[in-house]
């Protein structure tokens, strides 16, 4: 597993990070529960492998309570179809999408 940039690292300060080495992060042992302890509902989802990182978290999360916001600027994958079909499916079940700034101004 190659570690967050330092640049990200650096950037979130005394905020707290998770490690994600599944494709979802749900299925990380504790994740729920760090989440559930920073008693804060809201997540932005930002990464990369959009139609399964990205979108498998997405929907462990909302399946846990949680209210998902997409940073649809801010996915990536291998190839651009598959960041589409992500945010199609997002935009299917309403989920909601943000790009760049918005993202902070939601939450």
């Amino acid at each position: 597993m190659a570690p967050s940039s330092s640049f990200l690292t650096s950037t979130a300060g005394e905020h707290h990070t998770l490690t994600k080495t599944n494709f979802s992060l749900v299925a990380e042992p504790g994740a729920i529960a760090d989440l559930a302890g920073m008693e804060k509902r809201q997540v932005i989802i930002i990464g990369i492998e959009a139609h399964v990182c990205v979108l498998q978290s997405a929907i462990g999360l909302l399946e846990n309570g949680f209210e998902v916001y997409l940073g649809s600027d801010a996915i990536g994958s291998r190839s651009s179809s598959h960041v589409d079909d992500a945010i199609r499916r997002a935009e299917v079940n309403d989920w909601v999408l943000c790009e760049g700034m918005r993202c902070y101004v939601l939450i």
